[in-house]
């Protein structure tokens, strides 16, 4: 099963704190499984502790303490920093980690200017990159390389790179000083890892002003698609989508839902609205909106997201729970309120009535 992250393109670009491939895929699974979460204008990914511990690959990194650690450690401390417009924003590459014991998974804490980045990429014209997470390597050097390649192949297959902007992008600034040491230690292996784990084909040639190289171009025929099958990929994994991508969807219906959640007090991205109702539909998204709207007016919800899928899930499963008699069912453009009882149907809907 594929793991697709839509990346966004001022991290892909941006300069990595840490300068090995086991934190850069840390990084990469914690935005994956970013969730939208609410807390203290912080956000959360929740990964349990084997999928960490599978990407460690480490017998002395194994305990959930190690772990937490390891994740504070090498995490909180260093950065990720990328420009937007006139700003250079440097941001922690996570906040907090709190692991639970019942459930052995960490809920990790993202700074909100990568959540802002990740849903609102339209809004702020930043764009993303779909990368495949299922293909990897044990290269720091050759994943970046791919990465920011992988950015620019919708439409290019050349790209020439400046030497300093290459290595600033790899972490080396002040390293490998003589281009013949770099090409050894750094380049020739990159294309050699690309070409071997990575859906790409790739080549370079030093450009040289003088007899001084001054910068790399890189060319590269992308055989990854740009676009995925998400019946077949888990939608956990899906972080983003584009809307012109969603099929049934007016503006008209969105501005209704997001009246509706903003009555409520309620933070979702229409960015999830959308993708949720592609995959339950739109009568589903309509009474589960509605219970979950009801239920926000007699108690705080916390993780709204996961509390409206929790209700989508088994209204799937249990599609009879659906059907309320002779109740005038409440429609995008119809707003009379429902008939029956809110917290009858939130048991139906949630699973606790057997």
């Amino acid at each position: 099963m594929e793991m697709i992250l839509f990346k966004p393109n001022p991290i892909i670009e941006g300069v990595f704190g840490n300068s090995n491939i086991r934190d850069f895929n840390v990084f990469n699974k914690i935005l994956c499984d970013l969730q939208i979460q609410k807390a203290n204008n912080e956000f959360m990914a929740i990964v349990s502790l084997e999928e960490i511990k599978k990407i460690i690959n480490d017998v002395n990194i194994s305990a959930p303490e190690k772990v937490q650690n390891y994740l504070n450690n090498n995490f909180r401390e260093k950065t990720i920093t990328w420009t937007y417009k006139d700003l250079i924003i440097s941001v922690g590459l996570i906040n907090s980690t709190v692991f639970d014991k019942t459930n052995m998974t960490y809920k990790i804490t993202v700074d909100k200017e990568i959540v802002n980045l990740i849903l609102n990429y339209d809004e702020l014209k930043t764009g993303y990159t779909p990368l495949n997470l299922k293909l990897n390597s044990k290269s720091f050097y050759a994943t970046r390389i791919y990465e920011y390649l992988r950015k620019w192949s919708g439409n290019k297959n050349t790209l020439r790179i400046g030497l300093y902007k290459l290595k600033e992008l790899l972490s080396l600034e002040g390293r490998y000083n003589t281009y013949k040491d770099f090409r050894k230690r750094v380049l020739d292996p990159s294309m050699e890892e690309i070409n071997k784990k990575f859906n790409m084909e790739i080549s370079f040639t030093p450009i040289k002003v003088g007899n001084k190289t001054t910068a790399i171009e890189f060319n590269f025929t992308d055989n990854e698609p740009r676009h995925y099958n998400f019946d077949d990929t888990a939608a956990t994994n899906v972080l983003v989508q584009e809307i012109e991508e969603i099929q049934d969807v007016t503006f008209e219906e969105i501005n209704l839902i997001s009246e509706r959640l903003k009555e409520s007090k309620i933070k979702i991205a229409i960015s999830t609205i959308n993708r949720l109702k592609e995959e339950y539909g739109n009568e589903n998204i309509d009474n589960a909106i509605t219970i979950l709207c009801n239920k926000a007016k007699q108690q705080k919800i916390t993780a709204p997201v996961k509390y409206l899928k929790g209700i989508l899930e088994n209204l799937d499963k249990n599609p009879k729970d659906n059907k309320i008699d002779n109740v005038k069912k409440l429609r995008f453009n119809n707003f009379e309120p429902r008939e029956y009882d809110y917290e009858d149907l939130e048991k139906k809907l949630l699973g606790w009535h057997k």
